[in-house]
C-alpha cells in the first residue's frame, strides 16, 4: 500500500515487534495508530526491548491502542489514508485454532465494511495472507480473502469489485 500512494495516517492492526510502524514512518507517515492485542508485547518493547526496538511504540507521531483491531477501529475517528494489516496470525496458530476468536474476526465481510468505513476518500486497505503454491496450509486463504473483500464491496454498493482489488505476492 505504501507503493501505490504514500499515506500521511495509518492504522496498523497488529503492530506487534514494530516493524509495520517502522514501515509506515520510513514511507512518510506522519500518524501511525498502532493497534496491537497484547498489552505484553507493548509493554516488551517499552520496557527490556525499549533500545532494540528503537522505542518503536513511543515514536513522534505514534498512538499506541491495547485491543481488538475491529473494536479499536469501531472507537477510532478515522480518517486513515491506509489501514494495514499484516501477517498477524501464523498457519500454526490457525491451525490450531487458537486465534478463533480474534484474528478470525479481523477477516470478515462486515469486517471490510468497517475498514473503509475509516478511510479517508483515497484510502486503501492492505492485507497480507499466508499463500501456499503447493495447495497445502494456506492454500486457501488467498482466494477466501478476495471473495469476501468482493462481498463486503457489494454490500457497500460497489458495483465492479474486481476493478478496486490488487494482488501482489512477493
Amino acid at each position: 500500500g505504501y507503493q501505490v500512494r504514500p499515506p500521511a495516517r495509518v492504522a496498523i492492526v497488529g503492530a506487534g515487534g514494530g516493524r509495520d510502524v517502522l514501515t509506515a514512518r520510513l514511507a512518510g507517515a506522519s500518524e501511525i495508530h498502532a493497534i496491537e492485542l497484547n498489552a505484553a508485547i507493548v509493554a516488551a518493547l517499552r520496557g527490556p526491548f525499549a533500545d532494540f526496538s528503537g522505542h518503536v511504540y513511543d515514536l513522534p507521531g505514534v498512538r499506541t491502542s491495547i485491543g481488538e483491531g475491529r473494536s479499536v477501529l469501531t472507537h477510532s475517528p478515522g480518517g486513515y489514508d491506509l489501514i494495514q494489516i499484516s501477517l498477524i496470525d501464523s498457519w500454526a496458530a490457525t491451525a490450531a485454532g487458537a486465534y478463533s476468536l480474534s484474528e478470525n474476526n479481523l477477516y470478515t465481510v462486515e469486517a471490510y465494511r468497517l475498514y473503509w468505513s475509516r478511510l479517508a476518500p483515497r484510502g486503501l486497505v492492505s492485507t497480507s495472507r499466508w499463500t501456499s503454491t503447493t495447495g497445502g496450509v494456506g492454500g486457501a486463504e488467498l482466494p477466501r480473502l478476495l471473495l469476501l473483500v468482493q462481498a463486503a464491496l457489494r454490500a457497500e454498493g460497489v458495483e465492479d469489485p474486481s476493478a478496486h482489488l490488487a494482488v501482489v505476492q512477493g
